[in-house]
């Protein structure tokens, strides 16, 4: 909110009114802003039975948001088959905001880096901040692997293992003829 004040020549009271811009006039001399953007005002002074009317002033304002603190968190997973997000923190608490991870909106669920750009969605307030989001790939082991013993040359053996990812297991020969 701002207090406009003015004189007239003539001493007589002047009038003030927003003609363009997201502002408005409060109680007769207070200008507040509903948005960010150029305001512009008009002093008025219609003049009386001794005195012609002023010429109007019109000044303008310009409105600016003001910059918002964005902290992001909560970066580092493990993959599990689950959507993941980064936890966003603003100051002031509670701003809205929008994320992009990658190039998407959706958060990930795969394994994998991606770019974070978080930004403010808010009338008063602006604001960006990046960052990197991980999702690292998860462990897992092969089960159910049996030792196999000592063969004939003639002979086939069947094999078979589960990996406790779900994934399938590949088997080679690592030595031998």
């Amino acid at each position: 909110r701002v207090g406009l004040a003015a004189t007239a020549g003539s001493g007589l009271p002047v009038t003030f009114a927003v003609v363009a811009g997201p502002g408005q006039i409060a109680g007769g001399t207070n200008l507040t802003f509903t948005a960010d953007g150029s305001v512009f005002v008009v002093a008025s002074q219609t003049g009386n039975v001794n005195y012609l009317a002023a010429p109007d002033v019109t000044q303008r304002v310009t409105v600016l948001k003001i910059q918002a603190q964005i902290t992001l968190t909560n970066l580092n997973h493990v993959y599990d088959g689950n959507v993941k997000t980064a936890t966003v923190t603003t100051v002031p608490a509670g701003l809205s905001y929008s994320a992009v991870y990658g190039l998407s909106a959706d958060p990930p669920s795969n394994a994998g880096s991606y770019a974070l750009m978080v930004s403010i969605n808010d009338t008063n307030y602006t604001g960006q901040a990046t960052g990197t989001f991980t999702i690292a790939k998860a462990n897992q082991t092969i089960t159910n692997f049996p030792a196999v013993g000592e063969q004939n040359v003639t002979n086939t053996v069947g094999l078979a293992a589960q990996a406790s990812s779900g994934l399938e297991v590949v088997f080679a020969v690592q030595s031998g003829p």
